[in-house]
């Protein structure tokens, strides 16, 4: 993954890691140019996919991370959620 794929959005106080995989980016794009829609047909896929990751997020606990991949975009498939280890105190 490439810099330019990595973003942070807080929810609420909980930070949380967004990665786009590269060939999720490929995949927005290649839909985006199937549908002759452009820039706003980029923004309008990228906001299907991201709103179903905002509402379920807070009620995950101890998520850190989400990974959007290929998957994600052509096959409507879940994306990958990463959780803060926990550490047992004794």
């Amino acid at each position: 993954m490439g810099k330019a794929n990595l973003r942070v959005f807080g929810l609420g106080m909980d930070i949380v890691e967004l990665r786009f995989v590269d060939e999720a980016l490929l995949a927005i794009a290649q839909k985006a140019f199937k549908r002759k829609t452009g820039t706003r047909g980029l923004r309008a896929i990228l906001e299907m996919i991201m709103l179903d990751v905002m509402y379920h997020v807070p009620s995950l606990p101890d998520v850190n991370g989400c990974e959007i991949g290929e998957e994600v975009i052509m096959k409507d498939a879940a994306p990958l959620f990463s959780y803060w280890k926990k550490v047992a105190h004794s």
